[in-house]
């Protein structure tokens, strides 16, 4: 281990995780453009399922309390492209985000006036989203655009093989606030269709509510501030009680996690995926641990 920030496991994936610095106010732009550029085409810029994907590994590699809350993908906060648009009376979200994944929408929508902090969608945005959930897709790429009804359905193999990393899920509005924004239980966020979304899937949220349970979190932030026809990007906090909090704006300060495939650089955090027995073995506590949220 060369810094705090540089972690080798036994088990790793070639993939490296790249924490950028913190960049104060409309940050935002600028942070995502260099964890764009230092992943490449081959790499990615964490979307939220990354994260809860990454940090659920993380407390398996470790198993002990202490050490998982001093790693970085614990202890620091992080903007996450995982962006929340609503259009009507519906909420989607895009894991790899959509219309704000590119820098200069948003410096475009910091100059022309934010919403809440959210930025504007266009005329032209709207309809296209509108007809992504009609066709399933957003027109002219190859992003998948799902009903939450058919998402939640989905196991987390199923996820894995059938959609692409980037892609978006729909839902009510009804349905996405059926919790208020704020911090709620581990059993309340079990049954919360934007919390399963953000996580990634049914399989992936109980999981990290598991792991949430074992560090010892009693509640958990799930947080938004929808605008209609307006849109934000995700971000996660360190600080359970504020957790996915989906209230920043996009002019806020950033940190963006960029993943590159390749092994190098100086300060990077090497993801980690568990084995065969890994897997087998937290199959086991989870049937054991979920007692512990009823």
């Amino acid at each position: 281990m060369s810094n705090e920030n540089t972690y080798q496991f036994v088990r790793t994936v070639r993939s490296v995780c790249k924490p950028f610095p913190v960049l104060k106010e409309n940050g935002i732009p600028v942070s995502l453009e260099q964890a764009q550029t230092h992943a490449g085409k081959l790499g990615h810029v964490f979307a939220n399922h990354d994260l809860v994907e990454a940090r659920t590994n993380v407390f398996n590699y470790f198993r002990d309390k202490e050490k998982t809350l001093k790693h970085p993908l614990w202890k620091d906060w992080s903007t996450i492209l995982t962006e929340e648009d609503q259009v009507e009376e519906n909420i989607l979200v895009f894991h790899g985000g959509y219309v704000f994944k590119n820098p200069d929408r948003i410096t475009r929508a910091i100059k022309e006036g934010l919403i809440e902090g959210a930025g504007k969608l266009t005329e032209e945005e709207i309809n296209i989203l509108k007809e992504a959930m009609k066709k399933g897709v957003i027109p002219d790429t190859q992003i998948p655009v799902i009903p939450y009804g058919d998402f939640s359905k989905l196991s987390q193999f199923q996820i894995l093989q059938q959609l692409p990393r980037n892609y978006g899920v729909f839902l009510t509005l009804k349905e996405a606030t059926n919790l208020e924004s704020g911090a709620h239980s581990l059993k309340q966020l079990e049954n919360s269709p934007l919390f399963i979304v953000r996580a990634g899937g049914v399989d992936r949220t109980t999981e990290y509510l598991y792991v949430l349970n074992e560090l010892g979190a009693e509640t958990y932030g799930n947080r938004h501030n929808f605008q209609e026809n307006g849109g934000r990007l995700l971000y996660s906090d360190d600080y359970f009680g504020y957790g996915f909090d989906g209230y920043g704006h996009l002019d806020n300060d950033a940190r963006f996690l960029g993943v590159s495939p390749a092994e190098g650089g100086v300060e990077k955090i090497t993801l980690i995926r568990p084995d065969l027995s890994d897997i087998i073995k937290l199959s086991e506590q989870l049937t054991e641990g979920l007692k512990l949220l009823v």
